[in-house]
């Protein structure tokens, strides 16, 4: 999480939370949802969520003029780290790390427990795009926060990464490419 309030720029720790569950916790990658069963299930929830989470960004942009990134030329190293390592480090800290040691796998994800988990760990998620507040676009947030929950119902409901990865990258793509296309 710190390399995200950093901006990012320090990828390495990515790691972090995969080595700790590995070394000190003695539990696979499995346990933060890099395991192939369910995948299936993931990425096509995964998929759906992206998909409706981009149209309600188009409708902020349209009406709200919403805009989380800045227009002119596609910087495409910029948008390569937003689209990959951000969804793959966000998704790995907040969904498989934050629920899955806060959270049970046989719990509903409608549970008190799991709701609760759900909004802490969305929360937590919304906490890093605080910057967009200063740019007049406290819309953002809200839009964060339904990323952040939604990928937290499909993390929950199959204990794979792959869908959360999935959407995360579909939603920061469209950020991208609609203020190009009906700015």
């Amino acid at each position: 999480m710190i390399a995200l309030w950093l901006n990012g720029w320090f990828y390495p720790l990515l790691l972090v939370p995969i080595l700790y569950v590995m070394v000190f916790e003695k539990r696979g990658p499995y346990f933060i949802g890099f395991e192939l069963s369910k995948i299936r299930r993931s990425a096509a929830l995964g998929l759906i969520a992206g998909n409706l989470l981009s149209l309600v960004y188009l409708g902020l942009f349209i009406f709200c003029r919403v805009v989380v990134q800045p227009l002119g030329d596609i910087d495409w190293s910029v948008l390569f780290t937003s689209m990959v390592w951000f969804s793959f480090y966000d998704e790995i800290v907040y969904r498989g790390f934050f629920i899955s040691h806060f959270s049970d796998a046989n719990e509903s994800m409608f549970s008190p427990r799991g709701l609760v988990v759900n909004l802490l760990q969305t929360l937590m998620f919304i906490s890093t795009p605080i910057k967009v507040l200063s740019i007049g676009q406290p819309l953002v947030l809200l839009f964060f926060s339904l990323l952040g929950f939604t990928n937290g119902l499909v993390f929950m409901r199959t204990r794979n990464l792959a869908g959360c990865i999935l959407s995360h990258s579909i939603v920061i793509g469209s950020t991208w490419l609609f203020p190009r296309i009906f700015g």
